[in-house]
């Protein structure tokens, strides 16, 4: 895989991973702060999507390393990790708290 390339897969990791969390956080804002639950669940939903989309750019990754590609670990790699699994704990979290307000 070339820098170029990889590069563009860590950035959509982060930029997908952010919005899931955002739109997370957001969420729970609607619920606590609006009581507007079914609006959190559809944004919810929405984060959903975009964490989506961050593992699917993950995966493009592991797909090439397992076909014995060469993939360079750097710091944006592991930075887009990072973004990722923050992201999904925070989304796991939010939706545990978002049951306190159904």
């Amino acid at each position: 895989m070339d820098d170029k390339r990889r590069r563009e897969i860590c950035t959509k990791m982060i930029y997908e991973s952010e919005t899931a969390r955002d739109l997370g956080f957001q969420a729970l804002h609607k619920a606590r702060d609006d009581r507007d639950v079914d609006r959190a669940k559809e944004m919810m939903e929405e984060a959903s999507d975009h964490v989506l989309q961050a593992h699917l750019a993950q995966n493009e990754i592991l797909t090439a390393e397992a076909k014995g590609e060469e993939i360079k670990i750097d710091v944006l790699m592991v930075h887009a990790h990072d973004h990722m699994s923050a992201a999904l704990l925070a989304l796991d979290m939010i939706r545990e708290k978002l049951e306190d307000y159904r």
